[in-house]
């Protein structure tokens, strides 16, 4: 059985998003979302940014890849996905990423 692994995060891009291709021709691409939330310290309302990185792949990522410019306001709806790797000295390393599923895009700020 799984369990459930489902996020949908609404952020602006904070670079172009590039495009590539598989072996088999299949596109995909990264690319960072910048995501603000108010947290209030004290009497006052504080803005506090976090930057999650976002991997896409597929037709519809290809066909929206034009318009994932820096600034632009996408939503995403995907999974967590842990990545796992091991450094040239040898340590292990890994961390957390969204697989996207859809993406809707918005206006640019």
């Amino acid at each position: 059985m799984n369990n459930l692994n489902s996020v949908i995060i609404n952020g602006n891009l904070t670079s172009d998003c590039k495009l590539e291709r598989g072996k088999n021709g299949t596109a995909y691409g990264g690319f960072c979302i910048a995501v603000n939330r108010s947290v209030k310290k004290g009497d006052n309302w504080e803005e506090v940014t976090s930057f999650f990185e976002v991997k896409a792949f597929g037709k519809l990522f290809e066909s929206q890849h034009p318009y994932l410019n820096k600034g632009a306001n996408v939503t995403v709806e995907g999974s967590l996905i842990q990545e796992r790797w091991e450094s040239k000295e040898g340590e292990k390393r890994s961390k957390i990423v969204i697989q996207s599923d859809t993406l809707y895009l918005g206006s640019k700020k």
